[in-house]
């Protein structure tokens, strides 16, 4: 029960007018009460990984990867999960803008060092089970918000091009 409490309060905390909901103005939304930069990065993940979220430990952004071969329900589910770590304040891993084009080109090219694996697959190498429960929840919570705003079509739709352009603008599209 104090997970799920926890998850509302975080949810509330946001003052989000769900009717107006899209997922590029929800990111919109958090970047500026949060003062970091979001990119959703879809990505063909390894076997048994949805998403995973690293931030930048130079610049203020935070890297959100998911699988690019999931439905597009279960990607916004995912976006919304590995959101729900970065509003939680859960620890992740820090990358420099010098590591995120290995991280980026590995992922996509199904060629991760152990190191690059363990990154991906932490939350189940840590066992952080409180961790992913308040991820989950926080995300079923926007999700059933949404729901009750009319917006469900927007729960299932793909992202904007803006990462095709950051992606060809690292030289890597």
């Amino acid at each position: 029960m104090y997970v799920l409490k926890k998850a509302q309060r975080i949810v509330d905390a946001l003052h989000m007018d769900f009717r107006q909901f899209t997922m590029p103005q929800f990111i919109m939304h958090i970047e500026q009460a949060k003062g970091r930069k979001i990119l959703l990065l879809p990505l063909p993940l390894p076997l048994h990984v949805d998403g995973a979220w690293v931030s930048d430990a130079e610049r203020p952004h935070e890297y959100i990867f998911y699988d690019s071969n999931l439905p597009p329900i279960q990607q916004i589910h995912t976006q919304l999960h590995e959101v729900g770590h970065f509003l939680s304040g859960h620890k992740t891993l820090q990358i420099t803008s010098e590591n995120l084009p290995e991280l980026i080109l590995a992922v996509r090219h199904q060629t991760m060092s152990s190191t690059l694996s363990g990154l991906l697959m932490r939350s189940v190498t840590e066992g952080n089970a409180e961790d992913e429960a308040e991820a989950e929840a926080v995300a079923t919570i926007i999700q059933s918000r949404v729901i009750q705003a009319s917006r469900i079509h927007e729960l299932s739709m793909r992202s904007s091009d803006h990462v095709t352009r950051f992606l060809h603008d690292m030289g890597l599209s």
